[in-house]
């Protein structure tokens, strides 16, 4: 029998009706519940992320006020990213090594008794010099952000002499809501939502 033969059938166009009855019955029944819980989740989502958008600025602020910190994070960044840089060069040279060293057989053809530990230690080399060089990032990030967030102050201060605290306080208001999506305003927010 060709398709053609079983969409003539009658039995065909009762089951699909019957079918796409059902489904839209159970589509219907369903979709009260699904969008309620797709919306719990998005506000679940979305409150975890303003955390971490004030989290990330509370950093940068806490990096700014303190020179010390903000070159000590500026070091560590540099050193995570060199050890992430030499995890990817010792999984180069393994790699190069397994491929095309220690051939135990006579043939041609590479162990896999050493071809597969190698190529796991290679793996492994490669997902630590990611994950180290993101944390490198993650810190170097946090402290240039802290060094441009100084700068805009500073060029306010010399562009129009010396200023109030509130003309600073706004200014800095104005540049965090870009940079990061929340303000000073924003930063007890977090705090009174959890307390109610």
């Amino acid at each position: 029998m060709k398709w053609q033969d079983i969409i003539s059938t009658p039995l065909f166009w009762i089951v699909s009706t019957t079918g796409t009855v059902a489904l839209s019955i159970v589509a219907n029944l369903l979709t009260p519940r699904v969008s309620a819980f797709v919306t719990r989740n998005l506000h679940a989502r979305k409150s975890g992320l303003r955390k971490k958008q004030i989290q990330r600025r509370d950093k940068v602020v806490t990096l700014q006020a303190n020179l010390s910190r903000r070159t000590g994070a500026k070091l560590d960044a540099i050193f995570k990213l060199l050890l992430a840089t030499s995890l990817l060069l010792l999984g180069l040279f393994l790699f190069q090594l397994g491929s095309n060293g220690f051939h135990i057989t006579e043939a041609n053809k590479p162990s896999p008794l050493i071809q597969i530990p190698l190529l796991l230690t290679v793996l492994l080399a490669i997902l630590g010099a990611i994950g180290v060089g993101k944390l490198g990032l993650d810190d170097m990030t946090l402290a240039l952000t802290a060094d441009r967030r100084e700068r805009v102050g500073d060029d306010f201060l010399k562009q129009h002499g010396p200023a109030s605290a509130q003309e600073l306080e706004q200014l800095e208001d104005e540049w965090d809501l870009r940079e990061f999506g929340v303000n000073s305003k924003h930063a007890d927010l977090p705090a009174i939502n959890e307390v109610s």
